[in-house]
């Protein structure tokens, strides 16, 4: 709401009387003000910062999502590398207990010697601890992957 309340001096107005017949001295406007921005520079550079911001939070998002995407790739790489490193420790294993069964025998018939199958048996230990070692490496390798993956708490259901 606005008012403004004038007093008018005759003098400079006379040639009000002549123009107006019931001409007053005593004046009082009043009336509503209404503004509508039509441009505001404040409100586009918000919109603008804000469209700013937006673009910033999408392009680190798909970033995100690409670094994402690399790291489960290389350690779905790293299991299948674990799962071969498990295969082979396992044939080796399984090479060294033959081993040890041939000179077994062959010690049972007098053809091997005792130091011959005490070093089949170390060898033998040795491809276990290979093997259970390689398998632990696999499971450290699946249990990182479904970490990045984020299924790790599905898994342990």
């Amino acid at each position: 709401m606005v008012s403004i309340y004038s007093v008018l001096e005759k003098y400079s107005f006379r040639n009000y009387t002549n123009i107006y017949n019931n001409f007053m001295y005593n004046n009082l406007n009043a009336g509503i003000n209404v503004n509508m921005p039509v441009f505001s520079s404040k409100t586009r550079a918000n919109v603008a910062l804000a469209q700013a911001s937006l673009d910033a939070s999408k392009l680190s998002l798909a970033n995100k999502r690409v670094q994402v995407s690399a790291d489960v790739r290389q350690r779905s790489r790293k299991v299948q590398e674990m799962d071969a490193a498990k295969e082979v420790a396992r044939l080796e294993l399984q090479l060294a207990q033959q081993n040890l069964a041939v000179l077994e025998s062959q010690f049972g018939e007098g053809k091997a010697n005792l130091r011959d199958v005490e070093r089949a048996r170390l060898d033998e230990s040795e491809k276990w601890m290979a093997y259970l070692d390689a398998n632990f490496q696999r499971q450290q390798a699946q249990l990182e992957l479904l970490r990045i993956a984020g299924q790790i708490e599905k898994a342990l259901e």
